[in-house]
């Protein structure tokens, strides 16, 4: 049975992203082709800033999900119809603050944040948008999308939201070659968001026909989402706020570079994310279950799995980028490999792949396996006004664009090695008090030092990469290389500095036999 949810989890969560992934390429090389640098700057700063009005949500579909669990268990339907209405009714008044923040940013598009050319369209874009993700906070999708999540059936609305997220990048990249136009973008948008509104609603009606209209209600999953917001926050900042300086104080054509390079970096760690995720649900059991020597033993494995994966992933993102950006972004009047990156800033981009990956995930699957939302809370607002601060500092007093933009990087990989220290502190005190956290620490210490240096020492063969890439073929033949001997070099280094790796082998090679006997069986 787990098998089969794992395997479930795989179908609808990661091959659907694998598509979308690549469609978002198209869609990237198009926007900058029939927009170009500028333009495509300007709409990638809109999602960005989205995101942070929409931060009012604050988690809330997760403590209704949360609060739903225990009626569902008890087939409580009065229950769960309370607590279904009484979210309709919490959504809308933040809907209400959310339009309100809405009509106040788009006053302050060309003042505060530096919008200074087609101002109109794009105020008009960023209104459409913002409207468009309005719709689940009056509509019902929200709501229906707790109850399918608690009644174990998250793959129907994911199933639904990828659809129709395929289908909004595929227009775009259709019709924008004919209308090329932000304003245009928008209107997609809002026109797939209406057809994801009328989709889940129909779904949610036929799968449970007696959610009906109450005047009994349970609000009383608001109250949860406030350890949940400054998570949110966090996790905002480090991930958005430097698209919204970069746009301040050097302008939307470095956005929409600075976006390209982004772009990859964070298609590369959700992937690792959502496999991630995969793995670690029987790690997150065991917390729970076995006693604090097993399950620290897990935990290592877990690093150390994570340091395989985040570093063959973030060397090989630092040797190929540039190679691939020069195949795939087009844009005559921007050298997206020159004008404002050099072999630094990819080492950076690299980094905080690799520090993401390694240092983050198991550290955060720890804490949340663990329930200490609470307690990490108050790392959040540090870890965000380092980053926040540094990163208004680096871009006001370097001197060149180029060295704003390293500052900018550097301020994440400051805040996300912060994070790591102030974490495996919790994790050393809360989930594994006999073991110390410089042990912890000194894990991803070695680690980091190693991924520095040999991100330096290939310089040469990522020069190599970038000057030969004159088509898709040879760089993946390249990268394909690259990636095998990378990761069978990393895998021999991690064999002789961590014990655990060959225990991880052997758990590897367990599974896959157990798998194959199966299917012998069958």
């Amino acid at each position: 049975m787990r098998t089969k949810r794992i395997a479930l989890s795989w179908i609808i969560e990661i091959v659907p992203y694998f598509i979308i992934g690549l469609l978002g390429l198209v869609k990237f090389s198009v926007l900058i082709n029939n927009l170009g640098s500028e333009l495509n700057g300007y709409y990638d700063f809109i999602n960005r800033i989205i995101s942070y009005l929409f931060l009012v949500e604050a988690g809330f579909t997760s403590a209704v999900t949360y609060k739903l669990y225990k009626p569902f268990a008890n087939d409580d339907k009065e229950a769960i119809v309370k607590i279904f209405n009484g979210s309709k009714k919490i959504y809308r008044k933040l809907g209400l603050i959310i339009a309100g923040l809405i009509f106040i940013t788009c006053f302050l598009l060309p003042t505060i944040f530096g919008v200074k050319t087609h101002i109109s369209e794009v105020i008009i874009c960023f209104a459409i948008i913002s409207s468009s993700y309005l719709l689940p906070f009056f509509c019902c999708s929200y709501s229906y999308s707790s109850v399918l999540f608690a009644d174990q059936r998250k793959y129907i609305y994911s199933l639904i939201t990828n659809i129709i997220r395929i289908l909004c990048d595929i227009l775009i990249i259709f019709i924008v070659k004919l209308i090329p136009s932000l304003v245009t973008i928008a209107l997609i948008i809002l026109f797939v968001k209406i057809l994801e509104e009328l989709l889940v609603y129909i779904v949610g009606k036929k799968a449970y026909p007696w959610l009906k209209k109450s005047m009994k209600i349970d609000t009383s999953a608001k109250a949860m989402t406030k350890d949940v917001f400054w998570h949110q926050v966090g996790y905002l900042v480090a991930n958005n706020v430097d698209s919204v300086l970069i746009m301040k104080f050097i302008g939307a054509v470095m956005v929409s570079v600075y976006g390209a390079y982004n772009y990859i970096s964070s298609f590369l760690y959700t992937i690792m994310n959502r496999i991630a995720q995969v793995i670690a649900h029987p790690f997150g059991n065991s917390f729970a279950k076995d006693d604090n020597k097993k399950t620290y033993k897990l935990f290592r494995e877990y690093q150390v799995l994570m340091i395989l994966l985040g570093a063959t992933i973030g060397i090989c993102y630092i040797l190929g980028i540039r190679g691939f950006i020069s195949i795939w972004v087009s844009d005559k009047t921007v050298n997206y490999l020159t004008d404002y990156i050099n072999y630094v800033t990819v080492i950076l981009f690299g980094l905080n792949l690799f520090l993401s990956v390694t240092c983050t995930m198991p550290l955060i699957t720890a804490i949340t396996a663990n329930g200490l939302y609470k307690e990490s809370k108050p790392y959040m607002f540090i870890t965000s006004l380092i980053n926040l601060v540094l990163s208004v500092l680096f871009i006001i007093l370097m001197p060149t664009i180029k060295l704003r933009v390293i500052g900018i990087l550097l301020s994440t990989t400051i805040d996300i090695i912060t994070s790591m220290v102030l974490r495996a502190n919790l994790i050393s005190k809360r989930v594994f008090p006999n073991i110390k956290m410089s042990k912890i620490i000194m894990t991803y210490v070695i680690t980091i030092l190693l991924f520095i240096l040999g991100a330096l020492l290939l310089n040469p063969i990522e020069s190599i990469i970038v000057n030969n890439s004159s088509s898709y073929f040879k760089l993946t033949l390249m990268l394909g290389v690259s990636f095998i001997v990378i990761l069978s070099l990393v895998s021999i280094i991690l064999k002789f500095t961590f014990k655990e790796f060959s225990n991880l082998i052997n758990r590897a090679r367990g599974l896959l036999l157990s798998v194959f006997k199966k299917k012998r069986n069958v």
